[in-house]
């Protein structure tokens, strides 16, 4: 018997069945293979020789290779199952099997070393290019084996292949060589691998990637990260995760710094992401979220770089040295919980403009880096949404760290999913729902600039917004504007062909118009505005016809025109028809609100029409006429004396008197027989709503007259009857009240209008003005109290007046104005004075406040020393520039 025979039924006698051009046949649970071919291989010493000439022979053969290889069938089901591993059959092959036997390991071994390069670039055996390599194989044999006899010679013979076989193999070795070597071996192939990232740059990856398994020294470690940081700018997007993922988990505390300071600066993630997205059209490719996500590994397993880095970017106070890692990384760290607060006071420090240090995180940074990488932020949309939470609960409205929150989340809007988009619509609610107004602020306002700006994006999320319908009645009335002009967007795209939020909001406002009380109704005409002031604008009448013109009948494109223009006006309607069964001080605010819009947003010409019409009738009929229709109103035999007129040709005269409720309570309207008024009885005063009246008069003038005022210029120059021809002299008196007689003379010292007449109240006569108004001192008190009544409308008259025509380009006008401005001043020290005299008495002036709303965004406020609130937009600065003019 031959010594190949005789191997084989040793073979065979030991559990496994070799089979000529199939694979082994295993009978035997591995572990009694090994111990009955080594107890073979003891009682018979020369058994190791041919055992190992034996396996020589059988890896001799080319084309049967594979079959030693390849993991051996099963036998008989008995024998199979004692090697089972939780219920299925894990077979080895012959070659590995026979590598668990000592006395053969190490021939063996040297036996596949040498038969590695022959094999190399070789495939399967069955010419199958898809089969694995033969030389891949044989490595694998060498894997994972539970102990090595001879390890050193195994690492020197593998570290001398790597220098002759092909790249591809190298690679293969270089992966390998962590499961095969001793760790006593670790240095000698530190030390190999350390050189070749310098000599083989292609095969970084796999080389970082088996350093990294290996304990190496110091030395060594900084060498190769010196490599890696070298190679950085140069690499492929798909290496860099790789990259950074070992320069930081193998730096130390002591040269974190330095090594994350050289990344910084040579890691250009912007001009390596667009560089590979150029290369590639893969949507699954996303190198920028790998190489994140390598950073945030890194970062969450080692404290040391969270505060190395942390500390870096605290330091860098360079404007324009922060980029899109910077950012991300304070995102990451913003993530674990112990960098939370020293996150949020670097970001504190870079965004805070009234920090010391420069700004260096602006909204424009988020804004274009959220843009550039949406897949990297929606990764970490928590940290974003977090931080952005806290800037809107840290920030006042208007402030730098408001602007960047705003930033953020109308970036991240745009940019996101569905699912980002209705957890910042939710989470705007939430702050606008905490009762914080600062918080309010920027939230209403965020909602506001995401309608603006993604309004089709934030429709679906409507019903968040809809919601705070319930609860704004404890909002301050800036943020119901703002949240209302939200909905008004939202509710009115496409000229509002949607009907179902715009029913609910036309409900909705018109319930808030028709309560009893005052805040509601507040709420309503805001509402109502909001919604005229979005259907009824030019861009929106312009949108709905376009989308109409995109459709398939040319013929339909002025329908959604027609719609949005019909429901404007049925607003406008509403809104004037509520205004009939309130107050006066809700139809001032009404106008007010109107005027804003106009003046501010601008509508479509039918409804600047539309209301121009409507409200000049209504102005002419109550507070002007001519002196002719103050002669029958009050009965006069002589003619009405009209002060303050700087046009005695001009027959308008403003009849301050018809509507002083002062002069009716103190009997002054019974003393002139005055004839029965048509000005519909409400709440308050007629007069409170004077002021918004003309404003809103005189900016539909500018809208519809390409900002001229030539139609109403008669009310710049026009008189004002103050008060009757009441005899000042001889009062009768009660002891309840003091009743008036008209004067019948024509001496103005007894006759308080003519006394009044023309322009004795400003006259150029300084001491003679002073001399009346001690005069007018000495009057009753319910007659002053009425005068300063007058007078304080007069006041707030010349103020609109003044503030509507100083912008005209006529020399004439100009001048006008500026004598106004001149009466302004005097009347007011006339007004002051008279309402000192009544100081301490039963009748102190203490004027109604008017229904205004100062609080606009655009319209300054100014107080009076009466406490009125006089909505003017900046008087004092509109007066100085017509008197340098």
């Amino acid at each position: 018997m031959d010594s190949s025979q005789r191997c084989r039924e040793v073979i065979q006698t030991c559990g496994v069945e070799l089979v000529d051009g199939r694979l082994p046949v295993l009978h035997t649970p591995s572990t009694l293979f090994r111990y009955q071919l080594s107890e073979a291989i003891r009682n018979n010493t020369d058994l190791v020789d041919y055992m190992g000439d034996y396996l020589d022979e059988l890896l001799s053969e080319h084309d049967a290779i594979s079959l030693y290889l390849d993991p051996m069938t099963l036998g008989t089901p008995d024998s199979a199952t004692t090697h089972v591993s939780g219920g299925l059959p894990q077979t080895e092959s012959l070659v590995r099997l026979m590598l668990g036997v000592d006395a053969l390991q190490s021939r063996l071994v040297a036996t596949l070393v040498d038969k590695f390069p022959e094999y190399i670039g070789d495939e399967g055996t069955d010419g199958d290019a898809s089969a694995t390599k033969v030389s891949v194989k044989i490595l694998r044999q060498l894997r994972w084996l539970d102990y090595v006899l001879d390890s050193g010679a195994l690492t020197e013979k593998l570290l001398e292949t790597l220098g002759f076989v092909p790249p591809d193999m190298q690679r293969e070795i270089v992966v390998a060589l962590p499961d095969i070597i001793s760790d006593s071996d670790n240095t000698q192939v530190s030390k190999v691998l350390a050189s070749m990232l310098k000599e083989t740059p292609e095969l970084m990856l796999p080389v970082l990637d088996t350093l990294g398994s290996l304990d190496c020294a110091p030395a060594l470690l900084q060498e190769a990260r010196n490599s890696v940081i070298s190679h950085l700018a140069s690499a492929e997007p798909i290496e860099l995760p790789v990259l950074l993922r070992f320069l930081l988990q193998s730096v130390s505390a002591d040269a974190a710094a330095p090594v994350i300071m050289r990344i910084r600066k040579r890691l250009d993630v912007d001009s390596i992401v667009l560089a590979s997205r150029q290369r590639s059209t893969l949507a699954d490719q996303s190198p920028d979220v790998l190489i994140f996500d390598a950073i945030a590994t890194s970062l969450r397993s080692h404290k040391h770089l969270r505060d190395a880095w942390l500390k870096i970017i605290a330091s860098d106070a360079n404007v324009g040295s922060q980029t899109t890692l910077d950012l991300v990384v304070l995102l990451i760290l913003h993530q674990i919980t112990t960098h939370t607060k020293r996150v949020e006071s670097v970001l504190k420090a870079k965004i805070d403009i009234v920090s010391s240090q420069p700004i260096a995180y602006t909204p424009a940074l988020f804004e274009s880096n959220i843009a550039r990488f949406p897949a990297v932020f929606s990764v970490y949309f928590p940290a974003l949404v977090s931080v952005s939470g806290w800037l809107i609960q840290t920030s006042a409205l208007g402030s730098q760290g408001a602007r960047v929150a705003t930033s953020i989340l109308v970036s991240a809007f745009g940019a996101m999913g569905m699912f980002q988009r209705q957890e910042i619509s939710g989470e705007l609610a939430v702050h606008i729902g905490s009762g914080n107004a600062n918080e309010i602020d920027t939230a209403a306002h965020i909602y506001l600039e995401l309608a603006t700006k993604h309004p089709y994006e934030l429709r679906p999320f409507a019903v968040f917004i809809k919601g705070l319908l319930d609860y704004v009645d404890n909002l301050d009335i800036t943020h119901v504007r703002t949240i209302f002009d939200t909905l008004g967007i939202l509710s009115t795209l496409a000229g509002g062909s949607d009907d179902s939020m715009f029913s609910d909001l036309y409900i909705f406002v018109r319930k808030q118009l028709s309560s009893v009380f005052p805040k509601y109704n507040r709420i309503g005409v805001v509402g109502t505005v909001s919604l005229l002031r979005q259907l009824g604008s030019e861009h929106t009448l312009e949108a709905a016809q376009a989308d109409e013109c995109g459709g398939s009948s040319m013929s339909q494109a002025p329908r959604a025109n027609i719609q949005a223009l019909r429901r404007a006006v049925q607003l406008l309607e509403m809104l004037m028809d509520s205004g009939r069964h309130q107050s006066w001080t809700f139809i001032s605010m009404t106008y007010d609100e109107l005027a804003h819009i106009v003046e501010t947003h601008g509508l479509h010409q039918q409804l600047l029409t539309w209301l121009h019409e409507n409200v000049s009738s209504k102005f002419a009929a109550q507070f002007l006429g001519d002196v002719e229709d103050l002669n029958q109103r009050y009965m006069l035999s002589g003619h009405a004396s009209v002060a303050l007129s700087l046009d005695d040709d001009e027959a308008a005269v403003l009849d301050v008197f018809n509507h002083n409720d002062d002069a009716e309570a103190s009997g002054l309207h019974a003393a002139t027989k005055r004839a029965d008024s048509d000005v519909t009885r409400l709440c308050g005063c007629v007069l409170s709503c004077l002021p918004s009246l003309l404003r809103l008069i005189q900016v539909c003038e500018k809208a519809l007259g390409d900002g001229s005022l030539g139609e109403i210029d008669a009310l710049l120059v026009c008189g004002i009857y103050l008060l009757p021809p009441i005899d000042i002299a001889s009062p009768h008196s009660t002891p309840a009240s003091l009743q008036y007689n008209m004067a019948q003379s024509d001496d103005s010292s007894g006759n308080a209008s003519l006394l009044l007449a023309g322009n004795a109240l400003v006259g150029i006569d300084e001491d003679s003005r002073l001399d009346l108004i001690k005069s007018v001192c000495r009057w009753p008190v319910d007659l002053r109290r009425a005068l300063c009544t007058s007078l304080y409308v007069a006041v707030n008259w010349f103020r609109e007046v003044i503030n509507a025509f100083a912008d005209q380009d006529s020399d004439e006008v100009r001048a006008k104005v500026v004598l106004r401005v001149n009466q302004l001043e005097q009347i007011e020290s006339g007004l002051e004075a008279l309402a000192e005299s009544l100081s301490g008495t039963s009748s102190e002036f203490h004027p109604q406040r008017a229904g205004l709303v100062p609080e606009m965004s655009d319209t300054a406020a100014r107080t009076a020393t009466n406490g009125l609130a006089l909505r003017i937009p900046g008087p004092t600065t509109v007066i100085e520039s017509v008197t340098e003019n």
